[in-house]
């Protein structure tokens, strides 16, 4: 299955982009890895800037490595049978984004403004992420 991503939904010119599984899960992996370089170098050592505990941050950012590594090896390996992978990266997108902002909730008050911010932009993001992957295995069927 190929989807045509057009930024120019309403004119008739301009350039396509291909959005095939295997590009979706290099995408998705390459997020993981900007996610992981966020948390691990920017979030977890400025814990008064951001507020969320670094003993909260550190084990986050190890499990969006494991995504990451799981999406490029998708990416790399093609799996004739790429609907269940996309649907599991997308399920553990959905469920990382629930522990994260279960992690908000429970350190809330001492999450500063920048904290919030930055989770809520995060979050927000991987729903995106998850429903648009959910929904590109399904119209694959």
């Amino acid at each position: 299955m190929i989807f045509y991503l057009n930024p120019m939904a309403n004119q008739h010119q301009g350039p396509m982009v291909k959005i095939t599984p295997y590009r979706l899960f290099l995408l998705d992996g390459l997020g993981a890895l900007l996610t992981v370089a966020l948390l691990a170098g920017l979030v977890a050592p400025r814990e008064a800037v951001f507020g969320m505990p670094s003993a909260v941050v550190y084990p986050l950012a190890i499990a969006v490595c494991g995504y990451a590594v799981y999406s490029l090896a998708c990416s790399l390996l093609r799996p004739r049978r790429w609907r269940p992978w996309l649907r599991g990266i997308a399920a553990a997108n959905a469920a990382y984004c629930v522990v994260t902002l279960a992690a908000v909730a429970w350190f809330y008050p001492q999450m500063t403004t920048l904290g919030l911010a930055y989770f809520a932009v995060e979050a927000a993001l991987l729903v995106g992420i998850a429903w648009f992957e959910w929904r590109f295995a399904a119209a694959a069927a």
